[in-house]
């Protein structure tokens, strides 16, 4: 396992509804763990349901983080097009882009991409559309490289309810499995 010797930079975007927090939550707690720094950041739109949801992510284990924002996005993951649209200006040509393409059809600038219907591979692994975002996760956990797959499936385990587990676990699989 490599350790970043850099900040690493990663944001969720999509709809509120989606997961976001939690995912978000999920990975920075396995960072943690692993004895990283971490800090999260969250916005969310004041509409009940269905604005926009973001949340950032800062690992780094050589120096302090001293600002909680995103700088240079290493890793951004897109659920929905006011998410990705919201986003896109604070990406760069390294930048990594994760994107459902079921829910953001219209790509701007162009990184390295990631372009999968996660919507649907959900539903077809786990037996519902809720849990993209743990599709997303695998994914993403799997171009991190310096997180466990084991870390996230136990707190899978430990941040769901019983009836969730299993789902959350098949849909994170089958986002490790993606390229």
């Amino acid at each position: 396992m490599k350790r970043p010797s850099k900040r690493f930079e990663i944001k969720f975007a999509g709809a509120d509804g989606q997961g976001i927090p939690l995912i978000a939550d999920i990975l920075a707690e396995a960072a943690f763990a692993l004895k990283f720094r971490v800090v999260e950041s969250y916005f969310r739109e004041t509409e009940v349901r269905g604005g926009l949801s973001t949340c950032e992510i800062i690992i780094c284990d050589c120096c302090e983080i001293d600002y909680p924002k995103a700088q240079d996005l290493d890793v951004l993951v897109a659920l929905s097009q006011e998410g990705y649209d919201a986003s896109i200006d604070e990406t760069s040509r390294k930048t990594k882009q994760i994107i459902d393409s079921l829910h953001v059809g219209k790509i701007g600038r162009i990184s390295e991409l990631f372009l999968h219907p996660l919507t649907n591979l959900s539903y077809e692994k786990a037996g519902s559309e809720e849990y993209a975002n743990f599709v997303a996760l695998g994914l993403a956990v799997k171009l991190i490289k310096f997180i466990k797959d084991r870390t996230i499936l136990n707190l899978i385990k430990e941040k769901l309810p019983a009836e969730q587990r299993e789902k959350a676990a098949k849909a994170f699989k089958e986002g490790l499995k993606l390229s």
